[in-house]
């Protein structure tokens, strides 16, 4: 079963003459252990599909299930399983500047009422794999975009969530520092077995992921089947090579779903 499914998806923002569709009608699972990435311009409905996926917004219609649960952002208990089962990346970072990278990155384990010592203690050792072991005790100002990523990951993890929800993870970097930021993002939810979904309008980051949907106007495209739910993928399925943006250049087209295989 998948750990994360959205169904038939919508949200409308005003009313009348001014109502705008952000999302229209969107379709959406992901296993545990897939990475997923949803391309698409701005103005597209990406960071609305994130929000919606995430428990922070309400659909207009359709439903999300986070491993059978319906997520309803009205419901009391939302709160409560998203703190638990979602980790959010962000493309600000949104490090609180007055704590320390280890108080940010324990910040979530103490909202559960996980003990001072047990939460810095799980805190420092996320930190330490992100090789910010030297960073525990600096304040956002003085890290780097990268480091401020990085402790951003850290933070999404330290609880282990079920899924993982990343909008526009290289948006703030630059385009190596962006890389890193993905391929470690991506590798930590494979080996945590983590549903992640990661929204950009960078094409040339498909190859990181096991499956690509582009999302245009609210509306995901179709599969060359047709189906634009996303299913995972096995590793033993995957293949090392990709459809890479310059195959996408060269033959002038431009295909809705790129499967990574590897």
């Amino acid at each position: 079963m998948s750990t994360l499914v959205a169904h038939e998806v919508s949200r409308s923002f005003g009313s009348g003459d001014a109502e705008v569709t952000a999302l229209d009608g969107v379709s959406l699972s992901v296993a545990a252990g897939e990475v997923v990435m949803v391309l698409g311009p701005s103005g597209s409905g990406k960071t609305t599909l994130l929000s919606i996926l995430g428990g922070l917004l309400r659909p207009t219609r359709g439903t999300v299930h986070l491993d059978g649960v319906l997520l309803d952002a009205r419901s009391g208990d939302t709160p409560r399983l998203r703190l638990e089962s979602v980790g959010f990346v962000f493309q600000s970072f949104n490090l609180l500047p007055a704590l320390s990278a280890l108080e940010n990155v324990a910040l979530p384990l103490r909202l559960r009422g996980v003990p001072r010592a047990d939460a810095a203690q799980r805190a420092a050792a996320m930190l330490e794999e992100l090789h910010l072991g030297h960073r525990l005790q600096s304040r956002p100002a003085t890290l780097s975009g990268g480091e401020k990523q990085r402790v951003s990951i850290a933070r999404a993890l330290v609880g282990a969530p079920r899924v993982l929800l990343a909008d526009e993870p290289t948006a703030s970097l630059d385009t190596r520092r962006g890389r890193e930021a993905v391929e470690l993002l991506t590798g930590l939810a494979r080996q945590g077995r983590q549903a992640c979904v990661m929204v950009s309008h960078d094409h040339r980051l498909g190859a990181v992921a096991d499956r690509v949907v582009e999302l245009e106007d609210g509306r995901l495209g179709a599969s060359p089947a047709g189906d634009t739910t996303v299913s995972a993928a096995l590793p033993s399925e995957r293949s090392e090579a990709v459809t890479l943006e310059a195959d996408r250049c060269a033959s002038g087209s431009s295909p809705a779903v790129v499967t990574r295989q590897g």
